[in-house]
């Protein structure tokens, strides 16, 4: 999944830096490009890492001058799709009904979600210290799904700034360095890059302090996984030297 953003990224990036009239054939490509890893994904079964790969080659295209009236076509076309999807599905609409309702499904679907909420009502200011046994440890995949609910417990609202902060940073300064940027390849592709970091971060976050419902998506470069943490260095390895080209 990590390696087909990567690559979807990379593939609209190209097409669209040569692009200069939207036609329908480059609509369908573009959806050719998008609709092939996706549904690869969503039969894997990872539902939300799929929506993550689309809404953020979506925000993507934004910048590409596709045409805004198609992209809202689509997305009313893709609603039905994304709410069969769920329903269908018993333990994804269970995650819906859990995250509505928290209190009621503690000892079931929402477990997670209200052991991590008290996590960050634990952790308070500063924390609780490093490896304290307390309530991050009764939190399943903790170490990847949940690990801002960790570094809260631990850490306390300080360290949770610290993260957001570098975060948001990296995303300001790279969008600052790519709107400098004279390619258009370069441009769209750091661009991309920049966007699949930002939207996954905010995922993550959003679904370990309740704002979302539990998705099954880690945090990039700080939680646990071999093959994001690579993809995602590769990545920044070639946003950097998109602007060490264009010296910046």
């Amino acid at each position: 999944s990590d390696l087909a953003k990567f690559s979807t990224i990379v593939l609209l990036a190209r097409l669209y830096s040569k692009t200069e009239e939207f036609d329908y054939h480059s609509i369908l490509i573009t959806l050719a490009v998008l609709i092939a890893p996706a549904f690869l994904i969503v039969i894997e079964p990872d539902f939300g890492t799929a929506l993550h790969l689309v809404f953020s080659c979506a925000f993507m295209l934004l910048f590409t001058g596709f045409p805004l009236r198609i992209m809202v076509i689509i997305l009313f076309i893709s609603l039905p799709i994304i709410y069969k999807n769920i329903v269908d599905v018993p333990y994804r609409w269970n995650r819906i009904i859990a995250f509505l309702d928290p209190l009621q499904y503690r000892y079931e679907g929402a477990h997670q979600l209200v052991t991590s909420l008290i996590s960050f009502k634990e952790g308070q200011a500063f924390g609780q210290g490093f490896g304290i046994d307390s309530q991050k440890h009764h939190i399943q995949a903790r170490h990847n799904d949940f690990i801002m609910s960790v570094i809260a417990e631990d850490l306390g609202i300080f360290g949770l700034l610290i993260i957001l902060v570098l975060i948001f940073s990296i995303c300001l300064y790279g969008g600052h360095l790519m709107m400098k940027t004279t390619d258009t390849f370069a441009r769209l592709l750091g661009t991309g890059i920049l966007i699949l970091f930002f939207v996954q971060s905010s995922l993550n976050i959003c679904v370990a302090m309740g704002l979302l419902p539990t998705t099954g998506i880690n945090l990039p470069l700080v939680s646990y996984g071999g093959t994001s943490m690579v993809v995602y260095l590769a990545m920044f390895g070639v946003l950097l030297g998109i602007t060490r080209q264009e010296g910046l």
